[in-house]
């Protein structure tokens, strides 16, 4: 099959677009939703480690991994205080 190019303005994109099947617009909506979510998702991510990197400067990862493990550690000690 041989492609072609053809450029539309956003406004005759619209009009297409209103032509479809709504199966073709379910599908057309899960294409962009999953591109524009995974971006979203990965800026968000980014932003919340830079976040935490700045948060944190000067902290060792064996620092850190011991703050983590005493949190777990009091987190288990409330869950068993509040089973017993």
């Amino acid at each position: 099959m041989e492609a072609i190019q053809i450029e539309l303005t956003f406004k005759q994109l619209l009009a297409a677009v209103q032509k479809l099947s709504r199966e073709q617009k379910v599908k057309l909506w899960e294409l962009l939703d999953a591109e524009l979510t995974g971006r979203e998702l990965e800026r968000e991510f980014d932003q919340a480690l830079q976040s935490t990197w700045d948060a944190n400067q000067g902290v060792t990862e064996d620092e850190a991994m011991a703050d983590a493990l005493q949190a777990i550690r009091e987190y288990r000690a409330e869950q068993a205080a509040r089973g017993s």
